[in-house]
């Protein structure tokens, strides 16, 4: 659709973190300068047509909140869901059950057992910066309850 035809919307913006947190979007999507410090005002300027941002997607820091937003247009809903969430349910591949660490023993590290349980829990602690696989990009978990291991990779990856 044409750029106008797309909303932006207080409703498409999303934290994602404070200073330190860049290589969540930098060399990916337009930074706009400090002179934007308020999500709910830059949104307005998009709005209004005042901002023109082409590519439909970009980040600023807000200075009351001292977080970086990440703002985007309807139409880039799927760039914008592989930045704040770039691993994902989408990217879960099984591996097999108990019996088969082989097929990932030494090409993919396993989360810890005792602490990483289910696919859910390790995506959310992928996503929150709690763990740090962005690169090589993928990592195993066990799921207690399904007794089966599975790859996790990051949406820049391929399984």
């Amino acid at each position: 659709p044409p750029a106008g035809a797309c909303a932006w919307s207080i409703d498409y913006t999303y934290a994602l973190g404070p200073e330190g947190h860049e290589y969540k979007f930098h060399s990916k999507v337009r930074m706009l300068d400090r002179s934007y410090t308020s999500v709910s005002s830059t949104v307005e300027a998009l709005q209004e047509g005042t901002l023109i941002v082409e590519e439909g997607i970009c980040v600023l820091f807000s200075a009351s909140r001292g977080l970086y937003y990440l703002v985007w247009r309807q139409d880039r809903q799927d760039l914008a869901d592989r930045i704040c969430f770039p691993w994902n349910m989408d990217q879960v591949m099984c591996m097999g059950p108990v019996g088969l660490e082989d097929a990932f023993a030494n090409r993919a590290a396993l989360l810890e057992k005792d602490v990483y349980v289910s696919v859910t829990q390790a995506i959310e602690a992928l996503n929150l910066g709690e763990l740090d696989f962005s690169e090589p990009g993928w990592c195993v978990v066990f799921s207690e309850s399904q007794q089966r291991y599975y790859l996790l990779f990051h949406c820049d990856k391929a399984a």
